[in-house]
């Protein structure tokens, strides 16, 4: 409803609780994928995840899914697209995708996540660094690897 005084999104009433939100969509289109900005914070919820979401919340059941759409589960949506050109990202979603054309999984090996962790650390500033160092040290202290007589 255009005029409704609750945000943009997909709700359901509970005769205790009232209106409960499940999830933010935009008004008017809903496309089939989620996109993100480079930090992964949803710009568009897609239809797919709204699915999903009602199915882990138990508000709908895979036989109602599939009943309403026969080939949902046969797809292979995207999880989200990612709407910027950050090197970084290009190069994990690159890994993601060998890996899933040579073992069909998405996992990276050690060696890709030890290789886009090298290009994340060139990219912090020196601020970020020593906040790093900072917290590796605490710890360390923590856990006892540390010690400070």
């Amino acid at each position: 409803m255009e005029n409704s005084s609750h945000a943009a999104g997909i709700y359901y009433i509970d005769p205790v609780e009232g209106y409960v939100s499940i999830c933010g969509v935009d008004k008017g289109f809903v496309p089939v994928c989620t996109s993100v900005d480079a930090v992964g914070h949803i710009l568009k919820s897609g239809w797919y995840r709204v699915v999903n979401i009602l199915m882990a919340r138990g508000l709908t059941m895979p036989r109602k899914v599939q009943k309403v759409w026969p080939n949902f589960f046969l797809s292979r949506i995207p999880a989200a697209e990612f709407s910027n050109v950050d090197p970084i990202l290009s190069k994990v979603k690159s890994y993601v995708t060998e890996a899933e054309a040579r073992k069909g999984d998405q996992r990276l090996t050690d060696e890709q996540i030890l290789d886009v962790s090298e290009d994340i650390h060139r990219k912090d500033t020196e601020a970020q660094k020593l906040e790093r160092d900072k917290a590796k040290f605490d710890l360390d202290q923590a856990t006892g690897k540390n010690k400070i007589y």
